[in-house]
C-alpha cells in the first residue's frame, strides 16, 4: 500500500515534505526483498521526480535509479526498461548522456526477451533526453547487433526505434549508420519487422529528403513487391503513392513509377483496389498531363500483354476509367 501510494503523495504533497519523508521512503522500497515491490516503485517513482527539480533529481534520485538497472530481478528491468522515458525527462540532457545512456545498452542487451522488446520499444520515446552524438556512438553499434535478435519482438522495435532515430541525428550519419540496418531489416523473415520499416520509411523520407528512397532501399521496395504477404505489398503500394505526393512528379517517374505500377497485376484484390484509390490520388495530385503522357500509356502497355488474366485486365480498366 505504502509503495503505491507514493507517486500520488508526491503530486499533492509540499516539496520540502517529498524530500524529506518520502524520497527516503522510496529508497529503502527499492531494495524491498519482495521484487513485487521494487516494481511499484518505478511504476510510482514519476510522481516523485516530476515534483523534485532536475538538481534536486541529480542529487537524490540519479543514485537511486542507477541502482535499478542492475537489479537481478527482470521483472524489475522490465519495468525500468518500460519508464525509463517519463524517468529520463526529469534529468538534464548532460545528466542522462553520462549516467543513463550506458546503462540503457545494458538492458537492451539483456538476458530476457521481454526486457529487450521492452528496452527497445520504449527508446523512440527518449530519443529527445540523449545528444545525437551518444546516440551513433553508444546506442547504434548495440542496435546494429539487435537485428540479429532471436525474437521478432524485438527485431520490430528496433524497426521502430531507428526510423525515429534518423530523425534526430545528422543525415549523413542516417545514410551510413541507420539504413543500412533498415535494408537488411527489410529482408527479415517476419513481416512484422518489415511492416516496422516500411511504416518508417514516409516519417524518414520527410527529415532525410528523397535521397533516402534510392539505391538500397529502392532494391529492397521492389523486393519486396513480390513478397508472398499480401499486406506486405499492401503497404508498398500505400508508401510509393504518400511519398510520390510528397517529392512529385519527376521523382515518382524516376524511381518509383516500375514499382507501383505493379499492383495492377497483383493476385491479391485488396492490392489491386488499394492501387486503383493511389491512382486516383496522385491523378488529382499531378494533374492532366500526368495521367495522358504518363499513366495511360503504361497501364495500356500492362493491358496489351499476352495471356493477361481477366481480373487484372477490368483492373487495369478500372484504373483508367477512375481518372478520366
Amino acid at each position: 500500500m505504502c509503495a503505491s501510494g507514493i507517486g500520488e503523495l508526491a503530486g499533492v504533497m509540499e516539496k520540502e515534505f517529498v524530500v524529506e519523508c518520502l524520497v527516503p521512503i522510496l529508497k529503502e522500497l527499492t531494495e524491498d526483498e519482495q521484487d513485487t515491490i521494487r516494481v511499484i516503485c518505478i511504476e510510482r517513482m514519476g510522481g516523485i521526480v516530476k515534483a523534485l527539480s532536475k538538481e534536486e533529481n541529480q542529487k537524490l534520485m540519479l543514485g537511486v535509479i542507477l541502482k535499478i538497472f542492475e537489479d537481478k530481478s527482470w521483472k524489475v528491468r522490465l519495468s525500468m526498461a518500460k519508464h525509463f522515458s517519463e524517468l529520463s525527462q526529469s534529468f538534464t540532457r548532460e545528466i542522462v548522456d553520462t549516467n543513463f545512456v550506458t546503462k540503457y545498452t545494458t538492458l537492451l542487451k539483456d538476458i530476457e526477451a521481454d526486457v529487450r522488446t521492452a528496452a527497445i520499444t520504449s527508446l523512440k520515446k527518449c530519443l529527445h533526453t540523449i545528444s545525437p552524438e551518444n546516440i551513433i556512438t553508444i546506442l547504434t553499434p548495440q542496435l546494429h547487433t539487435m537485428m540479429h535478435d532471436t525474437s521478432f519482438n524485438v527485431r520490430a522495435g528496433l524497426a521502430e526505434s531507428l526510423c525515429e532515430i534518423c530523425k534526430v541525428i545528422k543525415k549523413d550519419a542516417a545514410m551510413t549508420k541507420v539504413v543500412p540496418i533498415l535494408v537488411k531489416l527489410l529482408k527479415d523473415e517476419h513481416p512484422g519487422v518489415k511492416m516496422g520499416v516500411l511504416n518508417g520509411l514516409e516519417s524518414m523520407a520527410s527529415s532525410i529528403g528523397s535521397e533516402l528512397i534510392s539505391g538500397s532501399i529502392l532494391t529492397s521496395l521492389e523486393s519486396l513487391m513480390k513478397e508472398a504477404k499480401w499486406r506486405i505489398r499492401h503497404a508498398v503500394i500505400g508508401l510509393m503513392s504518400n511519398l510520390a505526393k510528397e517529392f512529385g512528379k519527376d521523382f515518382y517517374t524516376k524511381n518509383i513509377e516500375s514499382i507501383f505500377i505493379q499492383f495492377l497485376t497483383d493476385n491479391v484484390a485488396a492490392v489491386r483496389e488499394a492501387g486503383i484509390e493511389k491512382v486516383e490520388v496522385l491523378a488529382n495530385t499531378f494533374k492532366a498531363d500526368w495521367v495522358i503522357h504518363s499513366y495511360i500509356p503504361r497501364a495500356l502497355t500492362v493491358l496489351n500483354r499476352e495471356k493477361l488474366g481477366y481480373l487484372y485486365r477490368i483492373a487495369t480498366l478500372h484504373s483508367i476509367a477512375v481518372i478520366t
